[in-house]
């Protein structure tokens, strides 16, 4: 089967005049139907992959961001002369980043989208 771009389709659409010459109904169309999802699925799964792939790399790449910022931050607060404020900081920045880490909406939420598709 022949699965034409929907770009094609919407280009051809424009340009051309439409004549509908004939429609299906009933148990016809739903078999018609049936085909073409049956035809259009395993055509779309490569570019749902890409897609899903790019996104889960995003968000590696922010969790990775957020760590690097965490650690940043506590080894400044850890080069600050203050015992007392090392103490106190140092301990504050890791349960920062341990909460990013665990409350991420990211990590949490979108992470596990493609579970529900």
């Amino acid at each position: 089967m022949f699965l034409p771009t929907a770009r094609h389709i919407w280009e051809t659409l424009q340009t051309a005049g439409v004549k509908v010459l004939d429609s299906l109904v009933g148990a016809e169309a739903q078999v018609a139907f049936d085909k073409m999802l049956a035809s259009a699925e395993p055509a779309g799964q490569e570019a749902f992959n890409s897609l899903q792939q790019a996104h889960l790399n995003a968000l590696n790449r922010e969790e990775e961001r957020g760590s690097r910022s965490f650690t940043a931050r506590r080894k400044a607060i850890e080069s600050v002369g203050l015992p007392e404020v090392r103490q106190s900081g140092g301990d504050g920045a890791q349960s920062l980043l341990q909460e990013f880490m665990q409350t991420n909406f990211f990590k949490i939420g979108l992470r596990n989208v493609h579970k529900l598709i």
